[in-house]
């Protein structure tokens, strides 16, 4: 759609933005794809507390890995597509913002599929996409093609609304109303990762201060690496 309203250029520096914003996914659908099984597994002898303390921590890790491609965006393009693509760097933080909400929706989508509420999901991804193609269609020619990373964090965030609401309410007809992931947590994560994402793009023209930021980041996980290899061997045996 972008080709469309905006013209070819500006779609193909979107979909190098939307490419570099997308890394990310290739390593969460490797970490979905040996989560389900025990997942299952959990839901099944009604561990809760440690399915809710692994998925929190995988949220993390990966709003993390997030965090830091957007940090480095000016220079994650440059690699990628080069100068020529520069304009495109302004989309990634909002698209990683919407590719985290994706990433947070899976956490819910697992117990659907555990309790077989595909059709639901179906509706919810529908509703999705609709809500996506009709704020191109409107937005697109006003805003130009920038605009098309906050539609699709728009898409991202209904989709896991949804994801949410029926996860809630399977939940209550199967296990007597106890939420396994709790909303207000859920919101908190997303508020945090997602302002962090938002607030990194204006350190953009300093180089130096994102290169100390994360020097200073690997230095605490440095300090608490006790901590980390212990949350590290606790996921690896998931894996």
């Amino acid at each position: 759609m972008i080709g469309v309203y905006c013209g070819l250029t500006e779609a193909g520096i979107y979909s190098i933005a939307y490419s570099a914003a997308s890394l990310i996914m290739m390593f969460s659908s490797a970490l979905n794809a040996a989560f389900i099984p025990w997942q299952y597994q959990m839901l099944k002898k009604g561990e809760y507390a440690k399915l809710k303390r692994i998925g929190y921590l995988v949220l993390c890790i990966l709003g993390g890995i997030l965090i830091l491609l957007v940090m480095f965006a000016p220079e994650v393009i440059k690699i990628l597509a080069g100068e020529s693509y520069a304009q495109g760097v302004v989309l990634i933080p909002v698209i990683s913002a919407g590719i985290f909400l994706n990433i947070v929706s899976q956490l819910f989508y697992r117990v659907e599929l555990y309790y077989e509420k595909q059709n639901k999901v179906f509706i919810a991804v529908c509703s999705s996409v609709i809500m996506k193609i009709i704020l191109n269609m409107i937005c697109l020619p006003i805003f130009g093609f920038e605009v098309a990373g906050y539609t699709t964090f728009i898409a991202y965030g209904l989709l896991c609304f949804l994801q949410f609401q029926i996860y809630k309410q399977i939940c209550k007809e199967s296990l007597d109303g106890k939420l396994i992931y709790k909303g207000r947590e859920i919101i908190f994560l997303i508020i945090i990762i997602v302002a962090c994402m938002f607030l990194v793009q204006f350190l953009y023209g300093w180089l130096w201060i994102r290169i100390f930021l994360s020097i200073i980041s690997f230095v605490v996980l440095f300090l608490f690496r006790k901590k980390i290899v212990k949350i590290v061997n606790e996921i690896k045996k998931v894996l």
